[in-house]
């Protein structure tokens, strides 16, 4: 067999801490952005710098198991380090928002080419004007 296979690159969304808050608190919208990620064969991106915010602003037991979920469960779920972000960069885009969940989304968004899912479109677009972004009302 010869020829060139043309695969089409990952698809997916970064999830901003929004959504993930959504997702703790167990929200009809929350499980429908999922029910819709796993029909499309989407991945959904979570900086861990987001799941760490959402944890610290989630004490109740079932949205700590929820929030757990989203650690175990990986059919489409995949977790991002902020490690992995160049210091330089990190700081640039730090400086950029204000806050380094904000600068860990963004990052991911514009590396990747995903569309962010976020209730903060403006202090995203601080760290890259032209990041792709799903706003979500506050």
């Amino acid at each position: 067999m010869s020829g060139h296979l043309d695969i089409p690159p990952p698809a997916g969304w970064v999830l901003d801490i929004a959504p993930v808050l959504d997702i703790a608190d167990g929200l009809v919208m929350a499980e429908a952005l999922i029910a819709t990620a796993r029909s499309r064969a989407l991945t959904l991106l979570v900086p861990d710098t987001v799941l760490l915010a959402a944890y610290d602003q989630r004490q109740e037991p079932s949205a700590i198991e929820r929030l757990r979920g989203l650690t175990y469960d990986h059919d489409v779920w995949l977790l991002s380090s902020l490690t992995d972000i160049p210091t330089e960069q990190l700081d640039r885009l730090v400086e950029a928002t204000g806050d380094v969940s904000a600068a860990h989304a963004a990052y991911l968004g514009h590396q990747r080419c995903w569309p962010v899912l976020t209730d903060r479109p403006d202090v995203l677009r601080r760290a890259h004007a032209d990041l792709r972004l799903i706003p979500l009302s506050a």
